[in-house]
Protein backbone atom coordinates (compact mmCIF):
# COMPACT_ATOMS: atom_id res chain seq x y z
CA UNK A 1 0.00 0.00 0.00
CA UNK A 2 1.51 3.36 -1.08
CA UNK A 3 2.26 6.03 1.46
CA UNK A 4 -0.09 8.96 1.26
CA UNK A 5 1.56 12.35 1.68
CA UNK A 6 0.64 14.19 4.80
CA UNK A 7 -1.41 17.06 3.49
CA UNK A 8 -1.42 18.80 6.90
CA UNK A 9 2.37 19.28 6.64
CA UNK A 10 2.08 21.26 3.36
CA UNK A 11 0.81 24.85 3.28
CA UNK A 12 -2.54 25.41 1.67
CA UNK A 13 -3.37 28.55 -0.37
CA UNK A 14 -6.99 29.44 -0.32
CA UNK A 15 -8.61 31.44 -3.06
CA UNK A 16 -12.11 32.67 -3.33
CA UNK A 17 -12.92 30.00 -5.93
CA UNK A 18 -10.66 27.03 -5.14
CA UNK A 19 -8.05 25.59 -2.80
CA UNK A 20 -4.80 24.00 -3.94
CA UNK A 21 -1.66 22.65 -2.43
CA UNK A 22 1.49 24.56 -3.36
CA UNK A 23 5.12 24.44 -2.48
CA UNK A 24 6.50 26.77 0.24
CA UNK A 25 9.12 28.13 -2.18
CA UNK A 26 6.38 29.21 -4.54
CA UNK A 27 4.68 31.17 -1.72
CA UNK A 28 7.88 33.06 -1.02
CA UNK A 29 8.26 33.84 -4.74
CA UNK A 30 4.70 35.10 -5.00
CA UNK A 31 5.07 37.30 -1.88
CA UNK A 32 8.34 38.81 -3.15
CA UNK A 33 6.83 39.56 -6.55
CA UNK A 34 3.85 41.35 -5.02
CA UNK A 35 6.17 43.38 -2.75
CA UNK A 36 8.31 44.43 -5.71
CA UNK A 37 5.20 45.43 -7.67
CA UNK A 38 3.87 47.44 -4.70
CA UNK A 39 7.20 49.22 -4.27
CA UNK A 40 7.38 49.98 -8.00
CA UNK A 41 3.83 51.32 -7.95
CA UNK A 42 4.59 53.49 -4.92
CA UNK A 43 7.74 54.79 -6.64
CA UNK A 44 5.74 55.71 -9.72
CA UNK A 45 3.21 57.57 -7.62
CA UNK A 46 5.96 59.48 -5.72
CA UNK A 47 7.66 60.37 -9.01
CA UNK A 48 4.37 61.60 -10.41
CA UNK A 49 3.69 63.71 -7.31
CA UNK A 50 7.17 65.23 -7.45
CA UNK A 51 6.75 66.07 -11.14
CA UNK A 52 3.38 67.69 -10.43
CA UNK A 53 4.88 69.71 -7.56
CA UNK A 54 7.77 70.86 -9.72
CA UNK A 55 5.40 72.02 -12.46
CA UNK A 56 3.25 73.90 -9.95
CA UNK A 57 6.29 75.60 -8.39
CA UNK A 58 7.69 76.64 -11.76
CA UNK A 59 4.32 78.19 -12.66
CA UNK A 60 4.18 80.13 -9.40
CA UNK A 61 7.67 81.61 -9.66
CA UNK A 62 7.59 82.14 -13.38
CA UNK A 63 7.45 85.81 -14.43
CA UNK A 64 4.02 86.55 -15.87
CA UNK A 65 4.16 87.06 -19.60
CA UNK A 66 2.13 90.27 -19.36
CA UNK A 67 4.66 92.06 -17.03
CA UNK A 68 6.73 94.48 -19.14
CA UNK A 69 10.11 96.05 -18.39
CA UNK A 70 8.41 99.38 -17.70
CA UNK A 71 6.20 97.72 -15.08
CA UNK A 72 9.26 96.32 -13.35
CA UNK A 73 11.21 99.61 -13.44
CA UNK A 74 8.34 101.85 -12.32
CA UNK A 75 8.55 100.91 -8.58
CA UNK A 76 12.31 101.53 -8.69
CA UNK A 77 11.72 104.90 -10.33
CA UNK A 78 9.16 105.88 -7.69
CA UNK A 79 11.55 104.83 -4.91
CA UNK A 80 14.36 106.88 -6.46
CA UNK A 81 12.15 109.96 -6.80
CA UNK A 82 11.08 109.62 -3.16
CA UNK A 83 14.65 109.31 -1.92
CA UNK A 84 15.82 112.24 -4.07
CA UNK A 85 12.94 114.43 -2.87
CA UNK A 86 13.80 113.63 0.74
CA UNK A 87 17.43 114.56 0.05
CA UNK A 88 16.44 117.92 -1.50
CA UNK A 89 14.09 118.70 1.37
CA UNK A 90 16.80 117.91 3.91
CA UNK A 91 19.32 120.04 2.01
CA UNK A 92 16.90 122.96 1.78
CA UNK A 93 16.06 122.66 5.47
CA UNK A 94 19.67 122.82 6.61
CA UNK A 95 20.50 125.66 4.22
CA UNK A 96 17.61 127.62 5.70
CA UNK A 97 18.80 126.84 9.21
CA UNK A 98 22.32 128.01 8.33
CA UNK A 99 21.01 131.27 6.89
CA UNK A 100 18.90 131.92 9.96
CA UNK A 101 21.84 131.20 12.23
CA UNK A 102 24.04 133.52 10.17
CA UNK A 103 21.53 136.39 10.33
CA UNK A 104 21.01 135.77 14.04
CA UNK A 105 24.77 135.82 14.68
CA UNK A 106 25.25 139.09 12.78
CA UNK A 107 22.19 140.58 14.50
CA UNK A 108 23.56 139.69 17.93
CA UNK A 109 26.90 141.32 17.12
CA UNK A 110 25.12 144.45 15.88
CA UNK A 111 22.98 144.52 19.02
CA UNK A 112 26.10 144.47 21.23
CA UNK A 113 27.76 147.22 19.17
CA UNK A 114 24.72 149.48 19.45
CA UNK A 115 24.49 148.85 23.19
CA UNK A 116 28.15 149.80 23.67
CA UNK A 117 27.77 152.85 21.44
CA UNK A 118 24.71 153.98 23.41
CA UNK A 119 26.55 153.86 26.75
CA UNK A 120 29.61 155.58 25.33
CA UNK A 121 27.61 158.37 23.65
CA UNK A 122 25.46 159.10 26.70
CA UNK A 123 28.58 159.45 28.85
CA UNK A 124 30.24 161.66 26.23
CA UNK A 125 27.32 164.10 25.80
CA UNK A 126 26.54 164.37 29.49
CA UNK A 127 29.77 166.28 30.05
CA UNK A 128 31.21 169.34 28.34
CA UNK A 129 34.72 169.44 26.97
CA UNK A 130 37.38 170.22 29.57
CA UNK A 131 41.14 170.45 29.36
CA UNK A 132 41.72 168.15 32.33
CA UNK A 133 39.99 165.25 30.52
CA UNK A 134 41.36 166.03 27.09
CA UNK A 135 42.97 162.64 26.55
CA UNK A 136 39.96 160.73 27.87
CA UNK A 137 37.58 162.76 25.71
CA UNK A 138 39.76 162.24 22.64
CA UNK A 139 39.76 158.48 23.29
CA UNK A 140 35.95 158.47 23.57
CA UNK A 141 35.60 160.33 20.27
CA UNK A 142 37.83 157.83 18.49
CA UNK A 143 35.91 154.89 19.98
CA UNK A 144 32.55 156.41 19.03
CA UNK A 145 33.60 156.88 15.40
CA UNK A 146 34.95 153.35 15.37
CA UNK A 147 31.66 152.00 16.71
CA UNK A 148 29.70 153.93 14.08
CA UNK A 149 31.91 152.46 11.35
CA UNK A 150 31.46 148.91 12.70
CA UNK A 151 27.70 149.34 13.07
CA UNK A 152 27.49 150.49 9.45
CA UNK A 153 29.35 147.39 8.26
CA UNK A 154 27.19 145.04 10.29
CA UNK A 155 24.04 146.78 9.07
CA UNK A 156 25.23 146.13 5.51
CA UNK A 157 25.64 142.44 6.32
CA UNK A 158 22.23 142.16 7.94
CA UNK A 159 20.39 144.09 5.22
CA UNK A 160 22.00 141.98 2.48
CA UNK A 161 20.48 138.89 4.08
CA UNK A 162 17.13 140.54 4.80
CA UNK A 163 16.74 141.73 1.20
CA UNK A 164 16.79 138.12 0.05
CA UNK A 165 13.94 137.38 2.43
CA UNK A 166 11.96 140.38 1.24
CA UNK A 167 12.10 142.13 4.64
CA UNK A 168 12.13 145.60 3.11
CA UNK A 169 10.69 147.34 6.18
CA UNK A 170 13.49 146.08 8.41
CA UNK A 171 16.07 147.12 5.83
CA UNK A 172 14.57 150.61 5.69
CA UNK A 173 14.64 150.97 9.49
CA UNK A 174 18.25 149.86 9.75
CA UNK A 175 19.42 152.21 7.01
CA UNK A 176 17.55 155.13 8.58
CA UNK A 177 19.15 154.43 11.95
CA UNK A 178 22.61 154.32 10.40
CA UNK A 179 22.33 157.76 8.83
CA UNK A 180 20.48 159.45 11.72
CA UNK A 181 22.61 158.11 14.57
CA UNK A 182 25.78 159.35 12.88
CA UNK A 183 24.37 162.86 12.44
CA UNK A 184 23.08 163.06 16.01
CA UNK A 185 26.06 161.54 17.81
CA UNK A 186 28.82 163.31 15.86
CA UNK A 187 27.17 166.71 15.35
CA UNK A 188 26.95 169.97 17.33
CA UNK A 189 30.55 170.50 18.44
CA UNK A 190 31.74 166.88 18.31
CA UNK A 191 35.57 166.78 18.51
CA UNK A 192 35.78 170.51 19.34
CA UNK A 193 36.91 172.30 22.47
CA UNK A 194 33.69 174.35 22.42
CA UNK A 195 31.42 171.35 22.84
CA UNK A 196 28.93 171.69 25.67
CA UNK A 197 26.97 168.96 27.45
CA UNK A 198 23.58 168.12 25.99
CA UNK A 199 21.25 165.87 27.95
CA UNK A 200 18.62 166.18 25.23
CA UNK A 201 21.11 164.80 22.71
CA UNK A 202 22.03 162.00 25.12
CA UNK A 203 18.32 161.19 25.54
CA UNK A 204 17.78 161.23 21.77
CA UNK A 205 20.69 158.84 21.20
CA UNK A 206 19.42 156.51 23.92
CA UNK A 207 15.90 156.51 22.44
CA UNK A 208 17.14 155.80 18.91
CA UNK A 209 19.35 152.95 20.11
CA UNK A 210 16.56 151.40 22.20
CA UNK A 211 14.16 151.42 19.24
CA UNK A 212 16.61 149.85 16.83
CA UNK A 213 17.59 147.18 19.37
CA UNK A 214 13.94 146.15 19.60
CA UNK A 215 13.82 145.81 15.81
CA UNK A 216 17.06 143.81 15.73
CA UNK A 217 15.76 141.44 18.41
CA UNK A 218 12.90 140.48 16.05
CA UNK A 219 15.23 139.45 13.19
Amino acid sequence: MEDTPDIAEQPIVKDTEFTCVVDANEIVSIDNSELVNAIALLGDRVAGAMASLENTTSVLIKEPSWVSTADLLFPLFVAFIGAFSAYLFNLFHWETVKKKEKISSIGNALFVLIDEFESMSIYYWNESWCAEKRDEISTKEIQMKSKVFLMSKYIDLVTSQLKRKGSNELVKNLNSFRSEIFDVATGDGFETVTRVASKSKAMCISKMCAEIKIIISMI
